[in-house]
């Protein structure tokens, strides 16, 4: 009877501590994923005001970034995607797991103009190429990437028959090896923006699975259009990772962009 006894209260002893150090492992897992988050959306220069734990089991997270202006810009819209990128790609390659959050963006008075709610955030990667999830025995450095986009470009050009036009392509790094792609075009005229946009489509549908193929892994396309003084007029993002994107334009350049095809501009009178 003493035994029986004792071996209830060793049970619920070593239960008790047992839910102790799981609720502590999991306690601190949370501190280090916030810890962690903070530090890549900084290094990456995100305005983060807050990151804030909402639901410890399963996790949930708020985090706020902060607008220099009274709207939305582009450069918050970065941000944001981001954000995006930081919870579901780098937190996950690092076996942090975060199940949902909220991501706010405030303006320069501190006044709400972005809330999204994100959820099943694991589910966001269950279409992802499989091919960029480790790396090609066959790699290639930044500048031969540049090198094949700039020929994609051109063969492109020649394929439908445009003028000649002023274009940067720059390659950079993301997390674990990955790639973001952008290309900025200077237009002589506003036709020759629309005809340049029409672009967008053939480089994100067959040029950048051709470069992936030959040993990149870019999983961010990036497309911006500004005339030649440098203001801006279109600008395309896609994140092939996460299936995610979005454009503008100025009030300058009034473009249906999924309408778009490449094709010459109009000679003109």
């Amino acid at each position: 009877m003493i035994k029986t006894r004792l071996s209830k209260r060793i049970f619920l002893a070593l239960l008790v501590g047992g839910l102790a150090v799981g609720a502590y492992v999991r306690i601190k897992a949370q501190e280090d994923v916030v810890l962690f988050l903070r530090a890549q959306l900084e290094r990456q220069s995100v305005p983060v005001v807050e990151i804030e734990t909402l639901d410890l089991f399963p996790l949930r997270l708020k985090i706020v970034t902060e607008s220099a202006n009274t709207f939305v810009t582009r450069d918050d819209q970065r941000n944001l995607h981001a954000v995006d990128r930081a919870v579901i790609v780098s937190a996950r390659q690092h076996e942090y797991v975060v199940d949902s959050y909220v991501k706010i963006l405030i303006d320069n008075q501190g006044n709400e103009i972005y809330n999204l709610d994100k959820h099943n955030v694991g589910d966001a990667l269950l279409n992802a190429d499989p091919s960029l999830l480790s790396a090609p025995s066959n790699a290639l450095s930044q500048n031969e990437i540049e090198d094949l986009a700039r020929e994609k470009i051109y063969e492109l050009t020649a394929k439908y028959n445009l003028p000649e036009f002023d274009f940067e392509v720059i390659v950079s790094s993301l997390e674990e090896g990955l790639q973001s792609l952008n290309v900025t075009v200077w237009a002589k005229t506003l036709d020759e923006g629309y005809s340049v946009a029409g672009l967008i489509f053939p480089l994100e549908g067959s040029a950048i699975p051709e470069i992936n193929e030959k040993g990149a892994r870019i999983v961010l396309f990036e497309f911006e259009i500004n005339d030649e003084a440098g203001n801006y007029l279109l600008s395309y993002f896609i994140d092939t990772q996460l299936q995610t994107g979005n454009w503008s334009h100025s009030d300058a350049f009034p473009i249906d962009l999924f309408g778009s095809q490449p094709a010459p501009a109009p000679s003109m009178p």
